[in-house]
């Protein structure tokens, strides 16, 4: 009886060590397609960050016609006001 049970008991523990093993490399891939994707998406931010922005030549245009005091009127009224 213990012949048969030490038999179990050996391919039982090496079904566990063999699907253990694989349990663990499957986290290990998990794991670096996750700090591939946080990589890739820190890439793609930065890009995004980086790209050009034209709105900036629209405010200095604006500040420009402000401080050369051809304004509209409208526009000239609450420049006074701010100014007070």
């Amino acid at each position: 009886m213990a012949g048969i049970l030490s038999n179990e008991w050996e391919e039982v523990e090496k079904a566990y060590i063999d699907h253990s093993k694989d349990v663990f490399h499957k986290v290990r891939d998990e794991r670096e397609r996750i700090v591939r994707y946080f990589y890739q998406i820190r890439r793609d931010y930065q890009d995004y960050l980086r790209r050009p922005d034209h709105k900036q030549e629209f405010v200095e245009s604006w500040q420009k016609v402000i401080h050369t005091g051809h304004v509209p009127i409208y526009i000239g009224y609450f420049k006074n006001d701010i100014h007070k």
